[in-house]
């Protein structure tokens, strides 16, 4: 790997707002008083600082507004910073917004062109990738339409294509996971991953899926709320990002108006859901492999026959994971508690969402995507393993001749 140094930030702060001079500030009370309510405004990104070398890859995470996005678009050029200084050496394309650039009005393959020629190709050197651009993209005939006529995966398919085709120094990308089907996306990540095995290239990555920044980064940087919480290993910043969900609350408690979309008769609600350990002690957390034990408080008006529970986990990118079933002959009015004792969570470290639906004949109560988790690897300090995927699954290797 290089030692050559690709980018260095030090001491970024990003404020979103007009900001004014200061000859400005003077000229009026009422240039005064405006220039007051910015810089009241909150920061986006607070005090940030590293360094990348040459052919290094940094994942940046964190929660919603922690300043992922933000920070790659100060870093791009597309959003100024505030104050600090950002030093970035080489060619760079954000894939920051896919279909950003793109020219409703022209074709496909025109606005492959203008991309190509935004990025500094010349006529020739564009000519000569679109062969491959076009086949990666897969939309055939589509490319001779105006884009208009486009959906927004079409846009960014078309994009990403460029992107990985345009030998930047600097690729800097955001949540690129969602783009298109599924095919699609295994294809860019592979991509992706040949440029990162080439260390020719340095990657800036924001994603919420820890297993994408595992698969490709060498190093994390972790946001809180606009600030850097973290900087260095990729195992040790997944940590410390995993460490961080344990304040959430054991028990989670809602009501009527608390839960979005809540359909159902209503006869039997859900009240509480409260998580467990294999001591049946609360926990905001659990770890890969423990017992777990998620405990569901209801109130039931009128009792009722078989009643059919569902319990469904998500994953951050909405993928649901496992799905539980269980039938009740019946259940009597009255409040009430409902136990579901899973003896392996083998799912990887990350958050997931919980869902609950109680049905009989009718829809009578559901709780869609309404209460989140963490796993996290059983010792915090110790090595991560390479293991990928959705779940964690034990082995035992032998050598036989």
């Amino acid at each position: 790997m290089s030692t050559e140094t690709a980018i260095e930030v030090r001491g970024l702060w990003k404020r979103y707002g007009l900001p004014m001079p200061r000859l400005l500030r003077r000229v009026t009370g009422l240039i005064t008083r405006a220039s007051e309510r910015t810089d009241t405004l909150p920061w986006a990104l607070q005090d940030v600082s590293f360094t990348l070398r040459r052919g290094e890859n940094l994942g940046i995470i964190g929660r919603n507004g922690a300043g992922k996005s933000t920070l790659l678009k100060v870093l791009a050029g597309v959003s100024p910073a505030t104050k600090g200084e950002i030093d970035v050496r080489g060619r760079v394309f954000p894939m920051i917004e896919l279909q950003a650039g793109a020219n409703p009005n022209l074709t496909g393959r025109e606005n492959i062109m203008l991309l190509g020629a935004v990025m500094g190709f010349s006529p020739r050197e564009i000519r000569g990738r679109y062969d491959q651009i076009a086949e990666f993209s897969e939309l055939g005939s589509w490319l001779e339409r105006p884009v208009r006529m486009y959906s927004s995966g079409m846009l960014a398919r078309l994009g990403i294509s460029v992107a990985l085709h345009s030998d930047s120094d600097l690729l800097m990308i955001d949540e690129v996971f969602g783009v298109g089907d599924y095919k699609f996306q295994q294809k860019c990540i592979r991509s992706i991953e040949r440029l990162v095995k080439s260390e020719t290239i340095t990657i800036l990555f924001v994603s919420h899926s820890p297993y994408a920044i595992q698969r490709l980064c060498d190093k994390v940087l972790l946001l809180d709320r606009g600030e850097q919480a973290f900087f260095g290993r990729t195992q040790d910043g997944l940590a410390q990002y995993f460490n961080a969900h344990r304040h959430l609350e054991p028990v989670v408690k809602f009501g009527e108006q608390e839960i979005r979309n809540r359909d159902g008769a209503g006869t039997f609600r859900f009240d509480t859901i409260t998580f467990m350990n294999e001591k049946l002690e609360l926990t905001p957390a659990f770890y890969t492999g423990q017992a777990a034990t998620f405990e569901f408080g209801y109130r039931l008006s009128s009792e009722l026959d078989n009643l059919s529970l569902r319990l469904r986990i998500f994953d951050n990118q909405n993928t649901c994971v496992t799905s539980l079933v269980n039938n009740f002959a019946s259940i009597r009015p009255g409040a009430g508690k409902i136990l579901c004792r899973v003896d392996s969570l083998n799912l990887m470290p990350g958050t997931y969402l919980l869902d609950l639906k109680a049905s009989n004949n009718l829809l009578q109560d559901s709780t869609p995507n309404t209460v989140s988790f963490s796993v996290q690897w059983p010792q915090m300090g110790g090595a991560i393993p390479s293991q990928q995927g959705l779940f964690y699954t034990p082995a035992s290797w032998a050598l036989s001749k």
